[in-house]
């Protein structure tokens, strides 16, 4: 059963608006910091051993961005919410989810993480 109405936009746009408007508009963090923060340490400070690093025996959860373009959506008045723009692919525990900026149908991730 599909839900009806709009997800929070800061689920959809808070990575996004962090690399296009703190590091490359503002510079006011380094690309580099910016996605260890969002990877290695968001992992560890939740204890996902398996998550955070490119790695053997780790999940191959991997987001290919364009640095030039990648950026949040601001809301429009019949969408509160709307997918970024310059996320070009990703990958979730090694599977194909996102081609060419837009989602595979049908992809599942394979298991909810836990804390």
């Amino acid at each position: 059963m599909r839900r009806k109405g709009y997800p929070y936009s800061g689920v959809l746009g808070a990575f996004p608006r962090v690399l296009g408007h703190y590091v490359r508009a503002r510079k006011l963090i380094s690309l580099e910091n910016a996605v260890r923060r969002m990877t290695f340490a968001s992992a560890d400070r939740f204890g996902l051993k398996e998550r955070g690093g490119l790695e053997p025996g780790k999940a191959a959860d991997i987001v290919v961005f364009d640095h030039q373009t990648i950026s949040d959506l601001p809301p429009v008045s019949d969408q509160p919410a709307r997918r970024p723009t310059g996320i070009r692919h990703v990958f979730l525990n090694g599977v194909h989810a996102v081609n060419d900026g837009v989602y595979i149908h049908g992809v599942r991730a394979d298991r909810v993480l836990r804390v």
